[in-house]
């Protein structure tokens, strides 16, 4: 009942992915309660954080050292354990702000064949998960779209448009209560 999950969403102020999921997990388990259909959530998306952070910390330097450093700074903080255990779509969020950080270092370093795709991808489900991934990801797109008229790249600035551009109507196509909650209307927008 997916509708439903809609439907709650748009009375509240968060869009309806990581919901969707814990309500997916709960639909596999009918008549039962437990904390670990949104503890898996979180647990798996810490790691995939985890994962994608040490991807982009090689990116960045070859020295395992500061591999080894970033990934101990990440799993004893107390920020992410309290995200992690917080049943709720913040470390979800983070994720997907990680994974579009990394796809933005990594084509810069090394232009990749499919970061068009992915980054219109992880912007959907970054959007679709919380709207302060739609701030963060407003600053990225600014500073990379800046890089890109200073290289005068035409055709890369046409595909960066037309991906966050199809990125941003597939969003508000799948959840249109964004729209309100936020540019106005919601009661915390």
């Amino acid at each position: 009942n997916y509708p439903n999950v809609w439907a709650k969403q748009k009375a509240d102020v968060h869009p309806p992915l990581y919901y969707a999921m814990v309500h997916t997990i709960s639909s596999l388990f009918p008549n039962t309660f437990s904390v670990w259909f949104a503890g898996i959530i979180n647990v798996i998306f810490a790691m995939l954080t985890l994962f994608v952070l040490r991807k982009t910390v090689r990116e960045l330097t070859a020295k395992k050292e500061l591999v080894f450093l970033a990934s101990c700074c990440y799993v004893f903080s107390a920020g992410i354990l309290s995200a992690t255990t917080f049943l709720r779509m913040y470390i979800v969020a983070m994720f997907f702000t990680t994974l579009i950080t990394y796809l933005f270092i990594k084509n810069v370093a090394n232009r990749q064949r499919y970061f068009y795709p992915a980054i219109g991808a992880v912007s959907v489900l970054g959007a679709l998960t919380h709207y302060y991934f739609v701030i963060y990801l407003l600053f990225i797109c600014l500073v990379y779209g800046i890089g890109l008229i200073i290289k005068k790249s035409g055709k890369d600035i046409l595909y960066f448009i037309l991906t966050m551009g199809i990125a941003g109507l597939v969003s508000i196509l799948i959840f249109p209560p964004m729209l309100t909650h936020t540019l106005g209307g919601g009661y915390r927008g």
